[in-house]
């Protein structure tokens, strides 16, 4: 054989051989650096999404200091909200289409550097402009964690799983909240409201060359193969060979004309995220004022049961993705109706109930957290099953836009029902939100995970 057949059949070799990513050990080594990596990744994102959220649920329990010292009506502050859920919602869809293209470890750090210069900029604000352009830019930069944790997600875990592993990530959020509500408490009336900012941008400024280590973007990159050749489905009927070859990038026109636009149970969701965010959203901006101004209690106790309604959070979050997973096989539409329904009837008691101790608003705030957390991981959950996994981020970026146009509307529509017809009249407009989010998750009743 002369040199140039040897050539040519060495690179014939290098190139039918198989690549780490498309490897079909299913060896000692191979699982245990999977297991590895697949909590280095769980507990990583939870963190990183939860410093995300420290600096953005603050805003509520700074709002009654704020008024105090500047004079803002319900009306301003609303303004504020609606500036950054209406920055939230445009760039979801953005973010979320740049994130399937790009590397969820990076996208996801250069996010929360964003979202600590925000954080920083607004506690040293002084005017209601600068306020809302701070946060709209907060806004914006928060977009950029859940789509680069949700890719992270799917090229980790199995379709199978997507419920209970989404449900334990989204855990960040109910701890996050109850950090935050429980620390400004203490913090507020020593230091001022800039506390409730400014310790959450310090905090995620010291944990971003960790994030930088501890994340990666899919398997490939420590390689390993990828989740659907190490962890199948058990009811797929897709060979290998038709995963190997998928390309690992769509199109833009791809992604939106044959993956988001006819998909007609993405668009149920849609509307479930935009019912659900309304209440939750409307609900948790809104609280702390009702329980200070309707309940006459102290800031201080506005964050114990801060803590107490961020527990309920996260056994309602943790309880939906299992049950989902585990009794409905990957069915979220059963557990979202459910939810919904009750999340109604505890607004209805909550605000038309003539009997109120502040040990039974604790309770009701336990179950608002509850039943309000779970359609959230839901809504979640159901948008990564109903789209490609190489199109995740877009489409979770469309189902969180339309539940940030629903904060939108909570923060700017439920200032004005309260501020000219009480708060009776917002928190009706909540349960019957409520009821319409049910009906959207029952569309989706007999449609399961691909």
């Amino acid at each position: 054989m002369n040199n140039t057949s040897r050539i040519l059949t060495a690179k014939n070799n290098k190139e039918s051989a198989p690549h780490p990513d498309i490897s079909y050990s299913q060896g000692i080594f191979t699982k245990s650096r999977y297991a590895y990596w697949r909590l280095r990744i769980m507990y990583s994102i939870i963190l990183g999404y939860g410093l995300y959220n420290l600096g953005r649920i603050n805003l509520a329990m700074a709002v009654p200091a704020m008024k105090a010292e500047f004079g803002f009506d319900d009306q301003q502050i609303g303004m504020i909200m609606s500036a950054t859920t209406a920055a939230y919602a445009s760039g979801r869809l953005c973010n979320g289409l740049f994130s399937d293209k790009a590397n969820a470890r990076y996208f996801h750090v250069f996010g929360l550097l964003g979202v600590a210069f925000c954080n920083l900029l607004f506690g040293v604000s002084t005017s209601i402009n600068q306020f809302a352009i701070f946060w709209a830019l907060n806004g914006w930069f928060q977009t950029m964690g859940a789509p680069s944790c949700s890719r992270m997600l799917t090229h980790w875990h199995a379709s199978h799983e997507i419920g209970t592993r989404w449900a334990i990530w989204s855990s960040n959020a109910p701890l996050a909240g109850g950090i935050i509500f429980l620390v400004s408490g203490y913090t507020i009336p020593l230091w001022g409201w800039q506390s409730a900012f400014l310790i959450p941008a310090a905090a995620a400024l010291l944990m971003v060359p960790f994030l930088l280590n501890r994340l990666r973007d899919n398997p490939g990159e420590v390689g390993l193969p990828p989740i659907e050749q190490y962890k199948p489905t058990p009811d797929s009927h897709v060979s290998n060979r038709k995963i190997i070859n998928e390309p690992m990038h769509l199109s833009v026109r791809q992604i939106v004309v044959k993956q988001l636009l006819p998909n007609q149970r993405l668009w149920f969701i849609c509307m479930a995220s935009f019912c659900l965010y309304l209440v939750r959203i409307g609900f948790l901006n809104w609280c702390p004022e009702i329980l200070i101004h309707v309940r006459g209690l102290s800031l201080q106790s506005i964050g114990k049961m801060g803590l107490i309604y961020e527990v309920g959070c996260l056994i309602g979050g943790l309880g939906a993705g299992f049950v989902s997973d585990h009794v409905f096989k990957g069915q979220r539409g059963p557990v979202g109706v459910l939810y919904m329904l009750a999340l109604a009837g505890i607004i209805c008691y909550f605000g038309f109930s003539p009997y109120h101790t502040r040990s039974l608003d604790g309770v009701m705030l336990i179950l608002f957290g509850f039943f309000s957390f779970g359609p959230n991981v839901l809504v979640g959950a159901a948008a990564a099953d109903f789209a490609s996994k190489k199109a995740v981020g877009i489409a979770t970026g469309v189902v969180s836009s339309f539940g940030n146009i629903g904060g939108t509307i909570s923060g700017v529509g439920i200032g004005y029902i309260t501020k000219y017809y009480g708060w009776e009249s917002g928190l009706a407009v909540f349960a019957v939100t409520a009821v319409c989010g049910a009906v959207c998750f029952g569309l989706t009743l007999t449609r399961r995970t691909k």
